[in-house]
């Protein structure tokens, strides 16, 4: 659709809603499905939550260095202070843009992130023991295991923001459970390898995005959604601004927290290639707006020198290359959400609600080509190799996947974007995309995704002073004198 996989709404029609609120049959089909897919979600958390335990229990211990030492964690929950708020605020409140699923996206990420953190460090532990022929009989709980857990619940939350409103919890885990075994499974090859990647641009971007991407691509039905569904307001998108920030602001320790010696380079670098992608990111969104900022591209592309950065952080000694690398990235993910992701979505049926493959997906495999300028030439076969096994294992894990929940009831479309279909206090009517606007105010909203307030109180007062209370205008809007 003309308006990308997460752009501006469309314009409201003229005369009439958008879309006519919920009829009782499809209230009750959307209280049905929901109802079955809490069943079935509270009996796989309830056995996923014991098996857990379970291994928790028999496979991990706390390391000695960890029981021995005098000298304090204070450094050391720093750093995982900052990337567990880049998790849970930053990509929480990223995903809260859409009008009636800011519930939904800032709890599942929540919930999830926690879920696949345990699952993460067992799976990667096993994984990289196997391909390292290691016979480590416990995982040794530490500082370190808890910023891998971290990275796990980043990769997941990627992949989240592709399916954003279109699958039940229910289904969220299901995917989570199964692309963490997969992404356990990349770490293993990938440490044999020796892969450079500190930020995780292969390892948890590419590879989080892809594989989300690839979930999508077996649900094409997805790709003909209304595009009302994606509308925003004005609140929406500053509690989303706020997750981009978060993001922004912790992104170098994200980078830099497995780097050693090398930590302050990775955050210096950071910072420079997350200026150049947000730099870039205003020039490029306002020039093509004709003077005007789109605030998707704001939200996101400003973020994606972070991402590049991410596997050369740490070894890149050149301040403009940091620079140049954001500028490019931030340039690119600019392109994706202009040009690319409606193509997508019209020609090749993936539906990305974020636009994971702009913010990450391309950042992340420019950062992994931009790795291979500053190493070694002996360590260039296995970098790049490493990439292309990455994408491998995301898209044909992706697709796996992506078929199994097509054969577990998968969620029914009059759910989708809901708050209402898995919380009490939900909201039910997609109420301000279904306006019903004269024409002469809707001339002044070209979308609900940029609507103002004072715009919403002139279309208010021309309601009521014709038909004499504003729930013509908002079907069970209360409006007190």
């Amino acid at each position: 659709w003309e308006g990308g996989a997460k752009g501006v709404a469309p314009p409201l029609g003229e005369g009439g809603p958008k879309k006519p609120e919920l009829s009782q049959s499809e209230v009750k089909e959307l209280d049905d499905v929901a109802a079955a897919h809490n069943t079935k979600f509270t009996a796989l958390l309830s056995v996923s939550w014991i098996v857990l335990l379970v291994l928790m229990g028999t496979c991990t211990e706390y390391s000695t260095e960890m029981l021995e030492s005098e000298e304090g964690a204070h450094a050391g929950y720093v750093f995982y202070q900052q990337i567990s708020t880049m998790i849970f605020i930053g990509f929480g409140f990223l995903m809260t843009y859409l009008n009636n699923y800011a519930y939904s996206a800032v709890s599942y990420t929540f919930l999830l992130s926690l879920l696949v953190g345990i699952w993460g460090i067992l799976c990667e532990e096993f994984f990289v023991n196997c391909f390292n022929t290691t016979c480590a009989t416990k995982v040794h709980m530490n500082m370190t295991k808890l910023v891998h857990a971290c990275f796990a619940g980043g990769a997941v939350m990627i992949s989240f923001g592709g399916v954003l409103g279109k699958m039940s919890l229910f289904e969220l885990l299901i995917m989570s459970i199964l692309e963490i075994i997969l992404y356990g499974l990349n770490i293993g090859i990938a440490s044999t390898l020796g892969l450079e990647d500190a930020g995780g641009s292969i390892v948890i971007h590419t590879f989080g995005a892809y594989f989300g991407l690839a979930v999508c691509a077996t649900h094409r039905s997805w790709a003909s959604t209304p595009d009302f569904k994606f509308a925003s307001t004005v609140d929406h998108d500053i509690f989303s601004m706020i997750g981009t920030l978060v993001l922004w602001i912790n992104w170098p320790a994200f980078n830099g927290v497995l780097t050693g010696n090398r930590q302050e380079t990775s955050i210096v670098n950071t910072v420079l290639s997350l200026t150049g992608s947000a730099v870039v990111t205003f020039l490029i969104s306002g020039a093509f707006g004709k003077g005007k900022f789109n605030m998707v591209h704001i939200q996101n592309a400003t973020l994606a020198g972070g991402v590049a950065m991410g596997a050369s952080c740490n070894f890149c000694e050149n301040p403009a290359y940091a620079l140049l690398i954001g500028s490019f990235s931030g340039a690119v993910s600019v392109w994706g959400y202009l040009k690319l992701s409606p193509w997508m979505a019209n020609k090749m049926k993936i539906h990305d609600t974020c636009g994971i493959h702009n913010l990450h997906g391309m950042p992340g495999v420019i950062g992994a080509l931009a790795s291979l300028l500053f190493l070694h030439e002996e360590q260039l076969g296995n970098q790049a190799a490493t990439l292309f096994i990455t994408l491998a294992i995301a898209i044909g894990g992706g697709l796996l996947t992506g078929t199994l929940l097509l054969f577990l009831s998968p969620l029914s479309e009059v759910t989708h974007f809901k708050d209402y279909a898995f919380f009490q206090d939900g909201t039910l009517n997609d109420q301000l995309t279904r306006l019903s606007c004269p024409p002469q105010v809707s001339k002044n909203l070209p979308g609900f995704r940029g609507a103002s307030i004072k715009n919403m109180g002139a279309l208010l007062a021309e309601s009521i002073s014709n038909h004499g209370s504003a729930t013509a205008v908002v079907p069970g809007m209360v409006i007190n004198e």
